[in-house]
């Protein structure tokens, strides 16, 4: 089990699709690739191709915000996904145009997380249009005891955090063998 124990963590991958954050509990990893490279992260942490910061003249940005209807996670390669899409649609329609779509969607991502991600992270982007594409996730945010809803989110959310494990259950193996 050792031999094992030892072979998985020098061989797994160590990159992680999701990072904590403060604001937003958590985001895409900045810079993140999968394995077979379909899936990728900006600088910034949003599914696809990096963004000029400041936006070049003439460019219209939209911005696609929500969770996973958004992030599409079960499609592999992040050129297959809404954004580009809905980019290439628009570029089809008017072909004189500088079009740029940005994925800002996250899994599990409800109107709050929206909004904050708006306000603390997608602002700087100069955005010429924002389209809100939400599913079932603002449901969730109101399935708790109604004494513990709170306009910011606190009774829904629980801060990312690393949980102490017991000896046996940080082995690599068994979490593989529990999952």
């Amino acid at each position: 089990i050792i031999c094992i124990e030892l072979f998985l963590r020098m061989t797994e991958n160590k990159t992680i699709r999701f990072s904590s954050h403060p604001y937003v509990n958590y985001i895409g990893t900045p810079n993140y690739k999968s394995a077979d490279g379909l899936s990728m992260h900006n600088s910034l942490g949003m599914r696809g191709p990096e963004i000029t910061v400041p936006k070049p003249q003439g460019r219209i940005r939209i911005a696609i915000i929500g969770g996973s209807t958004v992030y599409e996670e079960f499609v592999k390669d992040w050129r297959k996904d809404f954004a580009r899409q809905l980019e290439r649609e628009l570029k089809q329609v008017y072909p004189n145009k500088d079009i740029e779509a940005i994925n800002a969607g996250l899994p599990g991502w409800d109107s709050w997380n929206d909004l904050v991600n708006l306000e603390f992270r997608l602002i700087d982007l100069d955005l010429d249009m924002i389209i809100v594409y939400e599913g079932v996730n603002d449901v969730h945010a109101r399935m708790v005891k109604p004494a513990a809803y709170k306009s910011d989110d606190s009774g829904n959310i629980i801060q990312w955090g690393r949980n102490p494990c017991t000896i046996l259950l940080c082995f690599s193996i068994v979490q593989r063998m529990i999952q």
